[in-house]
């Protein structure tokens, strides 16, 4: 028999030390931060609590047997149907300094403006994971290096099924990145979760539409 009860009371002080552990942590950032407890079916919860500009960060089990759960499956789902962007964090990271990678189709993929963003608050040298494999002059990239002053390593990548753990270590073996972003739906579902497990570092997944360059890049300004 289960104690509504006790259950209750439970679940109460595990939240309350989730939110000191999350209070301790986000004091020492400059932005503003709020913990909240929602109740309800997570699909709802996350449509109703998420905007554009979030993201939803998830660490992945540990196990492939926890993977594959209906639990883990939903959590997914989910997230991905809210307005949110999402993170993918592997349980073991073992990198948290270097390159940002973004794994784009085109120069004007909202991955690439969003890693760009990224690199350059963090002052780290931008990737870019070519999966079109052109690595040509782009007009598009150079003005984005112009712009932004990041220093740019591109890497072809043509015919490399980026979702397949060897290949996809093939295709960063010239890159130490310490966070991939590459765009929903450009590649096949379970791609994300693949790359995360196989370079072992987060992998954050933007939206199609994704945010203009010039809403999330700075602009350098003169000095007089």
């Amino acid at each position: 028999m289960i104690d509504l009860d006790r259950l209750s009371r439970d679940f109460e002080l595990a939240a309350r030390s989730i939110e000191r552990k999350f209070m301790g942590a986000a004091k020492r950032l400059p932005t503003g931060y709020q913990f909240e407890v929602a109740r309800g079916p997570i699909a709802k919860t996350f449509a109703s609590v998420s905007r554009r500009d979030d993201i939803v960060m998830i660490v992945e089990p540990r196990s492939p047997a926890e993977q594959a759960t209906h639990q883990f499956s939903w959590l997914l789902e989910s997230a991905f149907r809210s307005a949110a962007a999402v993170m993918l964090v592997p349980p073991h990271i073992v990198r948290t300094k270097g390159p940002v990678a973004a794994i784009v189709t085109s120069s004007d993929d909202p991955s690439l403006h969003v890693a760009a963003a990224i690199a350059l608050a963090a002052k780290e040298e931008l990737v870019i994971i070519e999966a079109d494999g052109r690595n040509a002059e782009d007009p598009g990239i150079r003005k984005l290096a112009a712009d932004t002053g990041l220093p740019i390593k591109r890497i072809a990548a043509a015919g490399i099924g980026l979702a397949d753990p060897a290949a996809c270590a093939l295709a960063f073996r010239q890159s130490q990145e310490r966070l991939i972003v590459m765009t929903r739906s450009a590649f096949a579902d379970g791609a994300a979760s693949a790359i995360a497990a196989a370079r072992r570092v987060p992998v954050l997944i933007v939206e199609p539409e994704g945010m203009a360059a010039d809403k999330i890049i700075p602009r350098p300004t003169a000095k007089h």
